[in-house]
């Protein structure tokens, strides 16, 4: 079992979609490159969390967007898109070393739409 080597694996696969990676003691961070949503990977022993969550700044970016007449839907699903794509492949990658892997994604996605949704509202 090498966790290293996974968590090399997801940050390689990460950064040749476009995303940063940052790494840290117990894991790795992915941060998506136009908006502020981001991947944790984190744990220790043979438990590991990987996490879909907004950054702050999501609804500047997003104010940002409108006032140039851009709609942000788009950019917001396609870096969704781009994220969970790299949650799916963490969680199955580190289970392949036998990992127990808790998947967290409903709550950042649900936050990023409400921050769209309440940003295009006050359109």
């Amino acid at each position: 079992m090498s966790v290293e080597k996974a968590l090399r694996d997801i940050a390689e696969v990460a950064r040749t979609r476009g995303l940063q990676v940052e790494t840290r003691d117990s894991g790795i961070l992915v941060r998506h490159t136009s908006l502020p949503l981001e991947v944790v990977v984190e744990g220790s022993g043979d438990q590991f969390r990987v996490e879909l969550r907004v950054g702050e700044g999501l609804g500047e970016a997003i104010d940002e967007a409108l006032s140039q007449g851009e709609d942000p839907r788009e950019e917001v699903e396609e870096a969704l898109d781009d994220l969970v794509s790299i949650v799916d492949y963490a969680v199955q990658r580190l289970a392949r070393e036998g990992l127990k892997v808790r998947r967290e994604t409903r709550q950042g996605i649900m936050d990023a739409y409400e921050a769209l949704e309440e940003r295009l509202e006050e359109e």
